[in-house]
């Protein structure tokens, strides 16, 4: 658990300052995070953390990974 900054290239789905406080999930592409889940047959639904920040060009992140996850049936 702690705070990680990413650059804005590896957030998916990122529509704006408003989704600050929004859960950030794993995402289906290696090394990056989303902020919608997937609807793909298959795929896992995780919540890695939460975004508490953004300036434009990256991202503060609380990383604080949920132990439960789900597949998209």
């Amino acid at each position: 658990r702690g705070f990680i900054r990413i650059d804005s290239a590896a957030m998916n789905n990122y529509a704006g300052t408003g989704q600050v406080g929004m859960p950030v999930y794993l995402s289906t592409t290696a090394g990056e995070f989303d902020m919608s889940v997937s609807t793909t047959s298959g795929d896992i639904i995780r919540v890695v953390g939460y975004l508490a920040d953004t300036d434009g060009t990256d991202h503060l992140i609380y990383f604080c990974p949920d132990n439960t996850w789900i597949e998209v049936a």
